[in-house]
């Protein structure tokens, strides 16, 4: 029995690999021929395999087969999408919502028609259920509309906008100077910010009055509140319609994490790149595998950079949280291209034309500035006007990091570009060519400082052309372990057999100097004396 199963287990690994081979084999191949089919084989990596449902029960109704899950979910969406009146139902509510309704479509009517195109837009909308490839038959949408639909976040804004506008003319919340800055918003996010608990207490209190103006409810326990430099202060509770908000340490706002310093976590960010590399492809992605480091540092590129660095460059990073970045990428350029430790840092980005961590960084500043400058009436460009005006070089603003990066690649200050802003396509294409030319001079100075770097040829352009010791390789495994052994002999990193016998202490080379002496001998002695040196 324990034989059968060590047997069992030896075919399923063996499959197993076979497959992840096979696998890895045609990504190698899509990635140049078939984009298309590329993404989708990485996809397929990603995600985990879908599993629908075998038995679905609804009231006192149970379904087993797929025509009748399929039924049961029509009948279910059927319900949400028709209007019913229930025993708990509040009917006060709903008077007092069709005398508001009626109100603003008298309104709006006296404005024009465009009141009836929105209307006409939400009338008659059905929707259907696809099962396993099936699909129901229309259901008509009685009521309500799914989030993201049409227009509704386009009048979503249009609803927000006035609890906005009471903020700030209420002029409590946080201010830059004499900007206000009470509660910045993205679509349906609104963070509020405040110098103090009277003033975020008063701004949640607007909140709750314009929402239960409008009969609209909002979940107390989804707020969270981060006091930012408040170490040994009394903070007392912030409360929402008589519910207390979580004070915490680190929240998660627009997709970054915000804690009470106000420090990007760089040991989790690289942790998430390197989880995402690994899940594509595991411990396949390496040339000892066969996998090519061409195809390795797009997957690499696209789907692990974005997410290590999202939103860091509106955070104000230390030297050492840098370092950190571009010490991990360099780690996973080494693996993927089966270099050793010792590889010189220039050679690891060279040969695969990557582009370090640091300048992706710098780029995303620089473009973010543009972007902001691009927009002269917003409140952002009218912060970094005051920034350029009262800002120490010495700071930590966000001014001061856009003077350095602009000073790094030989580009002219913000005051220029804030009256002078460039388009998105020339602000690219600028960057791009400033940026070539400050990696290829690094590349070309970093060798010639190193001796090791003797044989590497520095391409045209290092930063997105690949060495042709790996552009030559073909997308096959063979090929992909020849190329290794060309890289390592290439940066001087392969250790031969004779240089390795050179450091071996138990071998004695013929090549040392020997001096022999005239033999000596003595009677009853035929000995010969030899020194060695």
């Amino acid at each position: 029995m324990t034989a059968a199963k060590r047997i069992l287990r030896k075919a399923q690994r063996q499959a197993y690999a076979s497959q992840r081979e096979s696998t890895a084999g045609k990504i190698m191949k899509a990635s140049n021929a078939d984009t298309k089919l590329f993404y989708k084989l990485i996809n397929m990596q990603r995600k985990t395999p879908l599993t629908n449902t075998k038995i679905l029960k609804l009231n006192e109704k149970t379904a087993e087969d797929g025509p009748s899950i399929m039924n049961i979910w029509q009948e279910h969406f059927q319900q949400l999408a028709t209007p019913t009146i229930e025993e708990n139902f509040d009917t006060d509510k709903l008077e007092l919502v069709e005398i508001q309704n009626n109100i603003i479509e008298s309104i709006e009517r006296e404005k024009g028609k465009l009141w009836i195109l929105l209307r006409n837009l939400y009338k008659g909308m059905s929707i259907k259920v696809k099962w396993e490839g099936q699909c129901t038959e229309d259901v008509m949408v009685l009521q309500g509309i799914q989030q993201g639909a049409k227009l509704s976040t386009t009048l979503y804004k249009c609803y927000n906008n006035v609890i906005l506008d009471s903020i700030l003319k209420s002029g409590l919340g946080a201010c830059i100077g004499d900007i206000q800055v009470p509660a910045p918003t993205c679509a349906d996010d609104i963070a509020v910010l405040a110098n103090s608990t009277a003033d975020a207490q008063g701004i949640l209190d607007i909140v709750q009055h314009h929402t239960s103006r409008d009969l609209v409810k909002i979940n107390p326990t989804k707020s969270e509140a981060v006091l930012y430099n408040a170490k040994g202060s009394n903070i007392s509770t912030l409360q929402f319609e008589d519910n207390d908000i979580n004070i915490t340490n680190e929240t998660k706002h627009l997709g970054i994490k915000r804690n009470e310093q106000n420090r990007a976590n760089i040991s989790e960010r690289i942790r998430t790149g390197r989880a995402t590399i690994y899940s594509l492809l595991g411990a396949g992605l390496h040339v000892r595998r066969g996998f090519s480091p061409m195809v390795a540092y797009k997957l690499w590129r696209t789907y692990a950079v974005p997410r290590s660095i999202y939103g860091l460059e509106v955070m104000n990073l230390l030297a050492k949280e840098k370092d950190m970045l571009e010490l991990a990428e360099r780690k996973i350029l080494r693996q993927i291209q089966g270099l050793p430790n010792n590889t010189a840092n220039m050679a690891v980005y060279t040969l695969v034309g990557a582009e370090p961590i640091a300048i992706t960084l710098d780029k995303n500043v620089l473009t973010f500035f543009m972007n902001i400058v691009r927009n002269s009436g917003t409140i952002e460009c009218e912060i970094l006007r005051r920034q350029i005006a009262f800002s120490d070089l010495r700071g930590k603003d966000f001014i001061n990091r856009v003077e350095k990066t602009l000073s790094k690649y030989n580009l002219k200050s913000s005051s220029y570009y804030i009256e002078n802003p460039l388009n998105k396509i020339e602000w690219k294409r600028l960057v791009g060519i400033k940026i070539k030319e400050y990696w290829k001079n690094e590349c070309h100075n970093e060798k010639m400082e190193k001796t090791s770097l003797k044989y590497i040829e520095i391409q045209n352009n290092p930063l997105n052309e690949a060495h042709n010791i790996w552009k030559s390789v073909k997308n096959n495994s063979k090929d992909v372990k020849a190329g290794e052994i060309k890289a390592r002999i290439s940066t001087q990193t392969y250790i031969f057999q004779a240089k390795r016998a050179k450091f071996d202490p138990k071998i004695v080379y013929a090549d040392k100097a020997i001096n022999v002496q005239q033999p000596t001998t003595s009677p009853g002695n035929n000995t010969v004396k030899t020194d060695f040196q």
